[in-house]
């Protein structure tokens, strides 16, 4: 998700745009809070290879979970920005209730010989994957606003923390959580830091129903910066400088086709989920007359 206007800010000011990875809430639950944990598993297709034999490929994976009757859904992303890859993310309560998703599948023989099947297709296509595992943190979120089926869109933004900074770049988020609160408190992120892999890795991201979000959101700049005041704005300056290793930003694409959810969450919008169910049913040409012979 994108670090809304604030963080916007802070990117520029920087010149540190970075690429992200994330997600929140995957899966069709009345949850008002994030997952606890995200796993998120990164494709990167070959030079060449059309992104249409991905999905496809990818649905065939979506086939295979519906038929088995996976109990976990996972959500997948298409990348706007940036090389071109794919996002696969699950959402657990815990890293228990991660292992018996694990454990479900490994005995599901059945599963595991479909899945192996898929994947000697997909690899084809695929340069290079690789998982990630993170951990939600509350207080470097902002007015948290949870995905629904309704969300089309992610917008991404991570950051690699120097080591040893940790303090300057939590002083920075709450100077922006701050300024958001007086200029935009509709502005609303979230946020999950790397559990297992490099340490002081976050990623932010903000949900969105259409791209028109993102216009209003740069409408923003000036009263977060307003809110600031000069003062302000050379201490985040300066946070940014000391504790920022890198960042950056990414638009994603939510991917029906691809993507694992349940009924409840495609229901709230078929169109989008399901556009053959909702397409008006052809109608029948009308029977022609014989041509009359000559």
């Amino acid at each position: 998700m994108k670090k809304p206007v604030g963080y916007r800010v802070l990117s520029t000011l920087m010149a540190l745009m970075f690429m992200a990875a994330a997600v929140a809430q995957a899966q069709p639950t009345d949850h008002d809070q994030p997952p606890k944990i995200l796993v998120i598993f990164r494709e990167w297709l070959k030079p060449g290879k059309a992104d249409s034999l991905h999905e496809k490929s990818e649905a065939a994976y979506v086939r295979a979970m519906a038929q088995a009757k996976e109990p976990n859904y996972y959500l997948a992303l298409k990348s706007l920005s940036g090389r071109q890859r794919a996002l696969f993310i699950s959402t657990y309560d815990s890293f228990e209730a991660w292992e018996k998703d694990m454990q479900w599948m490994a005995k599901n023989k059945t599963l595991s010989a479909e899945l192996d099947r898929v994947m000697q297709g997909d690899g084809q296509l695929l340069e290079y994957g690789e998982q990630g595992v993170f951990r939600y943190s509350p207080e470097m979120s902002f007015n948290v606003k949870t995905p629904t089926g309704k969300t089309h869109y992610f917008e991404i933004e991570s950051f690699d923390i120097k080591e040893g900074h940790y303090a300057e770049w939590a002083e920075a988020v709450k100077l922006v959580k701050e300024a958001y609160a007086k200029s935009a408190p509709e502005a609303n992120w979230i946020t999950f830091y790397q559990v297992l892999g490099p340490e002081g890795h976050y990623i932010m991201f903000m949900p969105l129903n259409s791209l028109k979000e993102i216009d209003i959101m740069f409408g923003w700049d000036k009263k977060f910066m307003e809110a600031l005041g000069p003062e302000g704005m050379k201490k985040l300056e300066a946070l940014s400088a000391a504790s920022i290793a890198h960042s950056e930003m990414h638009l994603h694409a939510i991917s029906p086709t691809m993507s694992y959810m349940g009924e409840g969450w495609m229901m709230q919008d078929p169109g989008f989920w399901k556009p053959k169910a909702m397409a008006p049913a052809a109608k029948k040409p009308a029977a022609q007359k014989p041509e009359a012979k000559m």
